[in-house]
């Protein structure tokens, strides 16, 4: 969690880099300040063991890589060795009720949280023709992370009502950290138009799967900050499903543990968070940092920004274009206390990529070269880590002294994991 010595120093003025600069200019940065934190990123010359094709997403935490991929299909490694724990495909047997995918997850949805592997079942009525009618009990299970059998399983609905199928309630997963998972009962999700809104939302207990609280008041949930779930609520009726980006939506603050609310910022946009604090727009370019626990102001972004990138925890970068060409990226650590911004050397940045493991990945041109692109690093005070990077595929998954790339392997993509050289 990010400590209270953080907020003091949110508040303070961000620094604008200029960034068209001469072929001899250094490094730039009006806040140079020390050199980097952290070290560039090398990864061993050959991977240490392939994971699955076709990736949707991956998890790592605790020595284990979680892989949804192909068909959505799940599959569980250990990360050192690359030994396969377990895998599932789409309807797997769980012991009487079967795996099923998740389907319009949230931002914060995470899968490998406590001591076990967070998953979606159901049971199935019926199938014809390869579709398949759930019945009695939908919800969500934990999994064991050495064989994959139930720890516990805790449905969301008991059933499904007799209404057309248009209008059938659904249960998915928004959020889930190794305290609590909040799963939201949507409405309509098969019928063209879908968003329906939202008719219940559902607190489940990592550990034990107890269900806490279940609240039906029309907001979405995004994101967990700290103790705080964050969520947004349409200024429409329940006839509209709002999104993170729904303009005049209102931002709702609700503790975690109870589901009581605590406040709420009406005409409001919920752009991302990172740790115990949150970055809201409040319909100007300018975005305002929030502590997440009370909704107060701490501090805000000057610059106009197009995109922002979080790594959840204690990052957030965005990218503030000046003019048609050339940009900046904007960045506030929240673990270090620190804002400012910075291009990565002589380059002009062209956008932001991704924000992992305390590196935020731009793509940017350098002046010699205007046709040329090339992908930098840089840490959150925005000093240069890296230039030129050149990795083997495209980075996806970074932790504990590992990184997953997917790879074009004759025109299929693979999963190649390396070890991270220190």
């Amino acid at each position: 969690m990010v400590g209270a010595a953080a907020v003091v120093v949110i508040a303070a003025a961000v620094v604008t880099v200029l960034v068209r600069q001469g072929d001899d200019a250094p490094p730039a940065s009006r806040d140079a300040g020390p050199a980097p934190t952290l070290k560039p990123l090398r990864l061993g010359e050959k991977p240490l063991w392939r994971g699955p094709d076709d990736v949707l997403w991956g998890e790592a935490r605790d020595g284990l890589m979680l892989f949804q991929h192909g068909d959505v299909s799940l599959s569980l490694y250990d990360a050192t060795t690359g030994t396969p724990r377990w895998s599932m495909d789409k309807m797997h047997d769980l012991g009487g009720v079967v795996y099923r995918p998740t389907f319009d997850g949230g931002p914060d949805e995470q899968h490998l949280v406590g001591d076990g592997v967070l998953v979606q079942y159901g049971v199935i009525t019926g199938c014809t023709r390869g579709f398949c009618d759930f019945g009695d009990e939908n919800g969500h299970a934990l999994l064991s992370t050495t064989d994959g059998h139930v720890l516990w399983r805790t449905p969301v609905l008991s059933s499904y009502p007799e209404v057309p199928e248009e209008s059938r309630p659904n249960p998915t997963l928004r959020v889930a950290d190794d305290r609590v998972a909040v799963a939201s009962v949507l409405t309509g999700l098969v019928a063209e138009g879908y968003d329906k809104g939202t008719q219940l939302n559902v607190a489940i207990d990592v550990r034990t799967g107890t269900r806490l609280w279940e609240r039906a008041d029309g907001v979405w949930p995004m994101w967990i900050a700290g103790d705080t779930l964050l969520g947004v609520r349409s200024p429409a009726p329940p006839s509209t499903r709002p999104s993170g980006d729904t303009t005049g939506a209102t931002i709702v603050g609700t503790d975690l543990m109870t589901g009581e609310q605590r406040w709420e910022r009406p005409g409001a946009r919920l752009v991302t968070v990172a740790g115990e604090f949150a970055l809201v727009a409040d319909g100007t370019a300018h975005l305002t940092v929030i502590n997440a626990g009370d909704g107060k102001e701490i501090g805000a972004f000057r610059e106009s920004v197009e995109s922002c990138r979080s790594d959840r925890t204690a990052l957030i970068a965005c990218y503030s274009k000046t003019d048609g060409y050339d940009g900046d990226i904007v960045t506030f650590d929240a673990g270090r206390g620190k804002t400012g911004t910075a291009t990565p050397g002589r380059a002009t940045v062209l956008s932001l990529d991704a924000v992992r493991d305390g590196r935020i990945y731009v793509t940017g041109r350098q002046p010699r070269d205007p046709a040329a692109r090339r992908e930098y690093t840089l840490d959150g005070a925005g000093h240069e880590i890296d230039r030129e990077l050149d990795l083997p595929g495209d980075l996806f998954l970074i932790a504990e002294g590992r990184a997953a790339l997917s790879t074009d392997d004759h025109g299929d993509d693979t999963t190649a994991v390396y070890e991270v050289l220190t």
